[in-house]
């Protein structure tokens, strides 16, 4: 049976066009137009706070120092910026071979001592924090 024969009258389909109001404008931090939700402008700025937040996280501690120094003939170098471990570098600056040592921060670790030649250069590394001094003990 058709909706005619059932009594029902036929209803007209109703449209479901709408028509959006285009959004509206605002001012965004970095003084361009943008549109809420999908602003270029906003896209900007969180791309440049991540940036820079992975920045910070990634950069050496403002406490952080670099020391350097000579010995005899070694020119030697480290910094405080690891978390787990210290690196001391070196160079014989000499033209013969030199005994270089390493004191490390607490009783718990070992004097590094080494051979170097010249010009040679080189590193060393411990799970110490810090270095309490680094040495020529002459010539090797």
């Amino acid at each position: 049976m058709s909706r005619r024969e059932q009594g029902l009258a036929e209803q007209p389909l109703e449209s479901t066009l709408t028509v959006e109001k285009p959004a509206q404008t605002i001012a965004s931090p970095i003084g361009m137009a943008a549109t809420p939700r999908h602003s270029r402008g906003m896209r900007v700025v969180v791309l440049i706070a991540s940036t820079l937040a992975l920045v910070g996280l990634s950069t050496t501690p403002a406490w952080a120092a670099t020391h350097r120094g000579v010995a005899g003939c070694f020119a030697w170098s480290w910094d405080d910026s690891g978390w787990f471990s210290t690196t001391v570098y070196w160079h014989n600056r000499c033209t013969t071979a030199h005994k270089l040592e390493v004191q490390w921060d607490g009783n718990a670790y070992a004097l590094t001592k080494r051979t170097v030649p010249a010009n040679g250069s080189g590193n060393t590394w411990t799970t110490s924090d810090a270095v309490k001094g680094v040495y020529d003990l002459g010539r090797g």
